[in-house]
């Protein structure tokens, strides 16, 4: 109901997603940030999409930075609606606090700091 026009910012939804990530790990949020321009920068790139192909394991030949984005949203929006202190089964199996799984591994300093790859970590 919220949702009706001039009664909510329509980013409401966007903005509570970013700040249960943001409320995990500052780094995990300026990672999933940053990722965006460099995902679109790097399928600019002659072989780029081929790159982020690679860099996601991602088995189809084409796939678009659109695609990709729209994949990694999901899964950002599925991660922090499903952000229980127990495991789920709800959405697709996942541990529990997801968020935090997630950021753990986003923050992981094995990952180095390209953000595709600590993406590719979660």
């Amino acid at each position: 109901i919220l949702n009706f026009e001039n009664l909510t910012s329509p980013y409401a939804f966007s903005n509570i997603i970013t700040q249960d990530f943001r409320s995990e790990s500052e780094n995990c949020y300026k990672v999933i940030k940053e990722s965006w321009q460099q995902i679109e920068d790097t399928a600019k790139r002659p072989k780029g999409l081929q790159q982020l192909r690679k860099s996601f394991k991602i088995c189809r030949n084409y796939i678009d930075a659109d695609a990709l984005g729209g994949w990694l949203s999901t899964a950002y929006v599925y991660t922090a609606m499903t952000d229980y202190p127990t495991p789920s089964n709800f959405l697709s199996p996942l541990p529990a606090y997801p968020v935090k799984q997630m950021c753990k591994a986003i923050d992981d300093p094995a990952t180095g700091n390209d953000s595709v790859a600590k993406l590719y970590g979660f």
